[in-house]
């Protein structure tokens, strides 16, 4: 990685910190102890999600989640890691090459004016496989078309868009 890109990331990191810093500083000069705990619990549970996909022995799909926040305005995307080996790390490259093709896929059927709400989660299987599921909800201009799009790139993709309010567009495959 070259450094302007690890000085980026660290100024990112460093801004999300000091925003964090300064709610339990306001919390705590206001005496509201209980907001000052709670935060701190947050913060505890966000470290251990990062603790769980950085010791997953896969760092482009890493890098590709703890920073997917910083460079998508109108999205925001939690994940959940919950592995038995780190085995996977032969995979590394294409989950992360395939999650940035369906952030672009999806990016083309949205509304910059819309927030839209995501999931990424990696688990084994049964067989011990690694599954990926790419869950976004929110308003799609067209999302019947983002849907064959999405199903076109890959045959081993399992995509399914809901039919509500807000859609739920959902892309599932198992890495092989």
């Amino acid at each position: 990685m070259e450094p302007e890109k690890v000085v980026e990331l660290l100024s990112h990191y460093r801004h999300d910190w000091m925003n964090a810093m300064q709610l339990i500083s306001g919390y705590a000069s206001m005496g509201k102890l209980d907001k000052v705990k709670e935060k701190i619990h947050e913060i505890n549970a966000e470290m251990e999600k990062e603790r769980r996909i950085s010791s997953a022995c896969l760092p482009q799909t890493a890098l590709w989640a703890i920073s997917f926040n910083w460079h998508h305005s109108n999205f925001r995307l939690d994940y959940d890691i919950s592995l038995e080996s780190n085995g996977y790390s032969i995979y590394d490259e294409e989950i992360a090459s395939w999650l940035n093709k369906l952030i672009e896929v999806i990016g083309r059927h949205t509304n910059e004016m819309e927030m839209y709400e995501g999931n990424l989660t990696l688990h084994s299987d049964q067989l011990n496989q690694l599954v990926v599921l790419l869950e976004i909800s929110g308003v799609y201009d067209t999302p019947e078309k983002m849907s064959k799009e999405l199903s076109e790139l890959d045959e081993r993709f399992f995509v399914t868009v809901s039919e509500a309010e807000k859609n739920r567009c959902t892309v599932k495959w198992v890495c092989s």
